[in-house]
C-alpha cells in the first residue's frame, strides 16, 4: 500500500551497467525517518526483482537487464507493516539513447476553481524539474519531488501545465554531457485542464417570518448553511425583500434578522428571500417566504 508518509530512498545510482546485469546503489532516506524501513524492493519495469534488508549495504546487482533497451528501475522503501514509499520518488530510466528522456505521465488532480495538484513521473529522481503553467516558470522542484500544488488560478480558465526535468549530473554519473538535445531544451510533457467554476455557497435553509418581539418589527429566522463553499468560509446573510436588501447578518452562525417594518413603508413587498454571503460572492437567493398579510407595511 502507498502512502506519502514513507520516507523514499534517495540518490539512485547506475554504478556498473553490465551485458545483462545493472549494479546499483543508493542512499537510506534521512534519520529519524529511515528507522522505521525494514527492507528496500528493487523493481525492473514493474516487476520486483531484489529486496535488500535495511540493516545491509544499499546496493543490489540486478540480474535479467537487458542494456540494449530501455528499462526503469525503481527502489521503494517498505516499512514493517507493508507499507512502501513511491516510485515516483526513486526512480532512473536506463539504457541505450535513454540519457536525454524528460519527464511522463503528468496529471492534474484535485482541480478546483483556484488549484490543482500536478503530479508526474520523472525519468530520473535525481534531477530537479521545472513546472511551467502556460509556458511560465512557476516553480523548480528539488530531486525525488514529483509534484506540486499550483494556486492562484483563474476559475472556469483553460491551462497546460508542462514538467521539465533539469538533467543535473547524478552522483556517481560521468562528467561527459548525456547524448540528445541540451538541458535547456530537454523534452518536456504536459497535461491541459479546466478549472472550475467559482463555487458558490448555498442558500439558506427554512426561512420564517413572523412578528417580532416589539410592535412594528418582522422577525426573519432560517438554518444556516454547515458546509463551506468552495470559494471560502461563510461570512454571514443579507436579507432581502422582494429582491432589495433590507439587513446584512454579519456572522457566519447567524440565523435570524429583526426588520423594522418602517424600512419597508413604500415598499409594500409580498416576499423575504435571504442569501449566503460568502467573501465576495452571494448565494443564489433561498425559496421566497410570503409575509403575512397582516404584519405587511399597508397593514403597519
Amino acid at each position: 500500500m502507498f502512502s506519502v508518509l514513507v520516507p523514499a530512498p534517495k540518490h539512485l545510482t547506475l554504478e556498473r551497467q553490465l551485458n545483462k546485469s545493472v549494479l546499483i546503489g543508493w542512499s537510506q532516506p534521512d534519520p529519524p525517518m529511515c528507522n522505521q524501513i525494514e527492507s528496500y524492493h528493487v523493481y525492473v519495469d514493474g516487476v520486483l526483482k531484489v529486496t535488500v534488508k535495511a540493516t545491509e549495504r544499499t546496493r543490489a546487482l540486478v540480474e535479467g537487464v537487458d542494456s540494449n533497451r530501455p528499462h526503469r528501475i525503481s527502489v521503494r522503501s517498505v516499512t514493517q507493516n507493508r507499507r512502501t514509499s513511491r516510485d515516483a520518488a526513486c526512480t532512473m530510466i536506463i539504457g541505450r539513447d535513454t540519457a536525454h528522456l524528460g519527464p511522463s505521465a503528468v496529471r492534474a488532480t484535485n482541480i478546483t476553481c483556484s488549484s490543482a495538484i500536478i503530479s508526474w513521473l520523472p525519468a530520473n529522481s535525481n534531477h530537479q524539474h521545472v513546472v511551467c503553467v502556460n509556458n511560465v516558470e512557476v516553480r523548480t522542484v528539488k530531486p525525488g519531488v514529483y509534484r506540486h500544488t499550483i494556486t492562484g488560478l483563474a476559475p472556469s480558465t483553460q491551462y497546460r501545465v508542462t514538467v521539465r526535468a533539469k538533467h543535473l549530473r547524478a552522483p556517481g554519473q560521468q562528467q561527459a554531457p548525456p547524448a540528445g538535445p541540451p538541458p535547456e531544451e530537454a523534452p518536456g510533457a504536459y497535461t491541459d485542464f479546466r478549472t472550475l467554476a467559482k463555487g458558490l455557497p448555498d442558500p439558506p435553509q427554512e426561512i420564517q417570518v413572523e412578528a417580532g418581539p416589539q410592535d412594528g418589527t418582522l422577525l426573519v429566522t432560517w438554518q444556516p448553511v454547515t458546509r463551506p463553499p468552495s470559494s471560502g468560509p461563510v461570512t454571514g446573510y443579507a436579507v432581502y425583500a422582494d429582491g432589495k436588501k433590507v439587513t446584512d447578518v454579519d456572522s457566519p452562525t447567524g440565523d435570524h434578522a429583526l426588520i423594522d417594518i418602517g424600512k419597508l413603508v413604500g415598499l409594500n413587498p409580498r416576499a423575504v428571500t435571504v442569501r449566503t454571503k460568502s467573501r465576495d460572492s452571494q448565494s443564489a437567493d433561498s425559496t421566497p417566504t410570503m409575509i403575512p398579510s397582516k404584519y405587511s407595511t399597508t397593514g403597519y
